[in-house]
């Protein structure tokens, strides 16, 4: 028989690296976020991020601008408020229509397009069924019963011993390995 404390001293020896590794990474960590240029670093992507929003949003506007030229209808001028519902349905019909090279703009930098795509449908489940019962060839067609077995339930009366184990046909108890996990003292 194997003394127990061969192995608590490699495994000691195992989780105070681990925590030296994690405190090392955490002193490293806050090293790096004293740095001054990362501070700066940080700041400038901050402001390119910014950029290049701004620039996406002009780049989407002029695209909008031109495409609603191309279908003849009004866009609304930036700061005059928000597009009506009357606008939007006119943008999203339209749009549909357009060949590619109409809802396009190319450059020698790249190109901007609004890609067409397919209708979001917004299901209310409940009106639906209420919908479809109110008919029986509807209801066949869209109603859909589906049964589940109360696995939970099974579970629970095998442990309070009201069913055993042999009487259940299609269930398999199988172990399983234990999990291996670790804690470090100190909070790390």
């Amino acid at each position: 028989m194997v003394n127990v404390d061969v192995f608590k001293t490699t495994v000691e020896e195992d989780l105070k690296e681990i925590a030296k590794a994690k405190l090392d990474i955490l002193i490293l960590q806050r090293e790096i976020e004293k740095d001054a240029l990362y501070i700066k670093n940080n700041a400038e992507i901050k402001r390119l991020n910014n950029v290049i929003e701004n620039r996406e949003f002009s780049s989407k506007n002029l695209l909008k601008k031109f495409v609603c030229n191309e279908l003849g209808i009004d866009f609304m001028d930036e700061g005059l408020g928000e597009e009506t519902e009357e606008f939007k349905k006119l943008w999203c019909e339209g749009v549909a229509t357009l060949d590619l090279e109409e809802r396009k703009i190319k450059t020698s930098a790249g190109s901007v397009i609004y890609t067409v795509m397919p209708d979001k449908w917004n299901y209310d489940d409940l009106k639906l069924i209420g919908w479809a019962k109110e008919d029986q060839l509807r209801e066949d067609t869209y109603i859909k019963v589906t049964e589940e077995f109360k696995k939970a339930q099974l579970k629970d009366d095998i442990k309070e011993g009201l069913l055993k184990l042999d009487d259940v046909r299609g269930l398999t108890i199988t172990p399983q390995e234990p999990k291996f996990n670790y804690k470090l003292n100190g909070g790390l």
